[in-house]
């Protein structure tokens, strides 16, 4: 069947006038009941403060005598009850309590705060010490502050808790978190110029990322570290940069085979990938596409792939460049997708990468070569994130650069190297396990991260320990966010956000093979790469190294087909083709499929193309904060002739945008809450009901907002990668609805943002939907009119920058 281009639909003529959002907000249910029985709580804070007051006289005896002149300042974690409303109660803790919020985690759960005042400090304790006294009935005519029934547990931040890493003999470069003086004031300015002068005094090298509130010290000892923690109060964490190469062992055999050409390498059209990596060889069958610049953070070349003997970055330039037409078995010369730009970050398998020289690297190349919108980087910390840990600087950076350039860089989600140990056959409840999170920079949000299926597209049959070669790879890394371990013991949590997922798709990255009661990288199950020596041509190994290429060179296509997209509608068109993963699942395992999988593998049919019996849509536009957009999608008369009743079309949608990042908040670190439904042809009143059973198109369905950001008291964390499930329509839906459905887009701000920080904000926010509508039917019964009589009922616009998918549009 030939294949069609995608068509924006046009709303700057088919949309239906803009309305303000009224929802009416309540408070939510609380997460736990309240205490009865506060004996148990009482007991905790008492331990919690005799802690608090040991750490205080430690603390005070671990400073340099040499460092007494330095000022100090107790930051205190605070851990509550429940999700802490910034909006309504920050102010009143800081008034009461000199508590100054420097950075909240656990969404909102545990709150880092730097004490201003040392007699309001006291307070604060003091009401601590009155409520273990009435409730340990030491004094029952003990009074104290209500806030104190918030507070689950308190801890003074101590020299341990600033070090979160092991010495190593040689770490070349470390980073320092440092207290934002947007929260400490001038007595911040002051610590923060200590240290400088510390620095500068001993000779050691820094550089600062002001945005993310980071200090990279180079060649540093660890015994300097272990000052450092000791008597700068203002530096709050230290971790160092090591990163390696992602893939689970160390297998790797090498064959005199995979001799290709490239046959369109002088086509100048042929959009740019940056590949973030080990280099890329000159020496190997891509390098007509390699561009002569490329940019070298290592004292090297970025045209040599030192990583190993096999190389790294050029096995990843091959499969961004060219995807699976080396698996294709054609004989004759090969259509690269791509032309590459190597970024070379790392020079062995193990190493250390500045934060700082990749951001400037990068904005050196789209400066250079303003045209660029795909990076692939499959370079990742070495630890796995915890559990609804913090967005890391490394991210946040990521996501300020891809925001501010319209790019999207697609992330390895890393791969579990403990796997290949702890594993004898594939378990999918292995992915349930706290060490199998991603990697840090895997949970960036305005980009894209690609996790391993157990595939390896060879055409020799599948040999890998998965069930299917659609399923996730043993080794991928799995999702770090589980929102249910903030639910009441005994009771379900109701309050999640089956949209924040990382990753957000996966695409194939070869397996493991099972031999003698074992599990590991074999030849028959790992994915075939290219060499960077051509005299021995390929190479055999696992990886989500290799996935994220893969996923890359789609998204190449997708420019290449339509270069004047946004970086956000690429993200769209690729999410909305993925695929879940065996519905016939338990409802558990397709939790922990979710967890590693996200929206499920990715298809390339619809991702880069139409047909005629299914058209993809794509809709940029904008919204402002407070607003409901309704975009109607009419659908051909045709559709009520034909034989099948119910069920006759599949529709599926995905919502994507990007924004600047807040820091020191996780819970609003994405600040827009953006969500969209499609509903039937129905009036503003009716859209923003919260009746969603007699609102959605099917109401046995109870299809509702693609997230629910109902309660601003108690709201959920927002995603910007929003994904319907796929539903069905028929003949009485269209029919009663004059062949009118209707997408609404609401738009609101986080409500937990700090006091200021709406300003920055409240403005137009561009957004990408992708919307495929497909006829539901069996091949042999399809009538490819879908397509064509779509487009002739609605106000399209052709974005195609040749007409090469066989279609054109009138």
């Amino acid at each position: 069947m030939a294949k069609n281009p995608h068509v924006r639909l046009n709303t700057a003529v088919q949309v239906d006038p803009s309305f303000t959002f009224k929802f009416n907000y309540g408070g939510g249910k609380k997460d736990e009941e309240e205490e009865k029985n506060y004996t148990p709580m009482a007991e905790q804070l008492q331990q919690a403060a005799q802690r608090y007051e040991g750490d205080s006289n430690i603390r005070e005896r671990e400073r340099s005598p040499e460092l007494k002149h330095l000022d100090h300042i107790d930051f205190i974690r605070i851990e509550f009850q429940g999700q802490f409303d910034s909006s309504n109660h920050l102010q009143n803790w800081f008034n009461k309590y000199g508590l100054q919020i420097v950075d909240f985690q656990e969404f909102n759960r545990v709150g880092i705060f730097e004490a201003t005042d040392q007699d309001k400090i006291q307070y604060f304790l003091t009401n601590v010490e009155r409520f273990v006294e009435h409730h340990l009935g030491i004094d029952e005519y003990a009074s104290y502050s209500g806030e104190i029934l918030f507070v689950r547990d308190f801890a003074l931040i101590t020299t341990s808790d600033r070090i979160k890493y092991d010495a190593v003999n040689h770490a070349p470069i470390t980073n320092l978190s440092f207290a934002s003086s947007q929260f400490s004031g001038d007595l911040g300015e002051v610590m923060l110029h200590e240290f400088i002068t510390y620095l500068e005094e001993r000779a050691i090298e820094y550089s600062i990322i002001e945005t993310s509130n980071l200090i990279e010290l180079y060649e540093a000892d660890y015994d300097t570290i272990i000052e450092v923690a000791q008597n700068f109060d203002i530096i709050l964490s230290s971790t160092n940069s090591l990163v390696s190469i992602v893939q689970p062992t160390e297998f790797g055999t090498a064959e005199r085979t995979f001799g290709f050409e490239i046959a369109n390498a002088d086509d100048e059209d042929l959009p740019l990938v940056g590949i973030i990596d080990s280099g890329v060889s000159m020496a190997s069958a891509i390098a007509p596409i390699v561009l002569e610049q490329g940019y070298d953070l290592t004292g090297s070349s970025a045209h040599t792939d030192s990583a190993g003997e096999e190389g790294h970055g050029t096995a990843v330039a091959a499969l961004a460049a060219l995807g699976d037409k080396m698996y294709s078995g054609e004989a004759g010369p090969l259509q690269a997708d791509a032309r590459v730009l190597p970024i070379k970050v790392i020079n062995d398998a193990h190493g250390y990468v500045s934060i700082l020289a990749l951001l400037d690297t990068l904005r050196m190349a789209k400066k250079d070569h303003p045209a660029i919108k795909i990076f692939v980087l499959t370079i990742c910390f070495d630890a796995g994130k915890e559990t609804n840990e913090s967005y890391s600087a490394y991210a946040y950076e990521l996501d300020r650069f891809s925001h501010e350039h319209d790019c999207l860089i697609f992330i390895s989600a890393g791969n579990n190297n403990h796997a290949v140990d702890e594993l004898r056959e594939y378990d999918l409840n292995y992915f349930n396990g706290d060490h199998t999170r991603i990697n840090v920079p895997a949970e960036s949000m305005n980009n894209l991260t690609v996790g391993a299926a157990a595939d390896n597209l060879r055409s020799e049959g599948f040999y890998g320990i998965s069930p299917m070669p659609e399923y996730p790879a043993a080794y991928t890394r799995t999702c770090h966010i589980d929102l249910s371990r903030y639910a009441t013991v005994g009771k379900r949590f109701t309050k999640d956000n089956k949209n924040l997922v990382k990753p957000d798709l996966i695409i194939a990255g070869g397996d493991y093979e099972s031999y003698s009661g074992m599990v590991g990288a074999g030849e028959k199950a790992t994915m075939e790469l290219l060499h960077a020596n051509p005299a021995l041509g390929s190479w055999y190994q696992c990886g989500t190294s290799f996935s994220a290429p893969l996923a890359a060179n789609l998204a190449l296509q997708i420019q290449k087909q339509y270069p004047e997209l946004r970086a956000q509608s690429i993200k769209a068109l690729l999410v909305n083709s993925a695929e879940e993963i065996n519905k016939k699942e338990s409802e558990a395992n397709k939790r922990t499929l979710w967890k590693a999988a996200g929206r499920g593998i990715l298809n390339p049919y619809f991702s880069v193309g139409s047909d005629d019996d299914a058209v993809t849509f794509v809709i940029e536009d904008e919204i402002m904060p407070g607003d409901v957009k309704v975009i109607p999608v009419n659908f051909p008369s045709y559709l009520l002739d034909v034989d099948k009743k119910t069920g006759l079309l599949k529709i599926t949608g995905t919502l994507c945008f990007s924004f600047l990042p807040v820091r020191n908040n996780q819970l609003a670190y994405c600040p827009v809450q953006m969500a969209f439904r499609i509903v039937r042809n129905h009036t503003p009143e009716q859209i923003i009901a919260p009746d969603i059973g007699k609102n959605g198109i099917n109401s046995n369905l109870r299809l509702s907002w693609s997230q629910n950001n109902r309660y601003k008291g108690r709201p959920i964390p927002a995603s910007n990668c929003q994904k319907t499930d796929s539903f069905l329509v028929g003949f009485k839906e269209l029919d009663s609805e004059n062949r009118i459905f209707k997408i609404a887009v609401h738009c609101l701000l986080n409500s937990q943002l700090f006091a200021g920080q709406e300003k920055a904000y409240n403005q137009p926010v561009p957004f990408s939907l992708a919307l495929r509508v497909e006829e539901n039917l069996k091949r042999e019964k399809r009538t490819s009119r879908l397509y064509q009589e779509m487009l002739a009922c609605n106000e399209v616009e052709a974005i195609t920058r040749v007409d090469n998918l066989g279609a054109t549009i009138d």
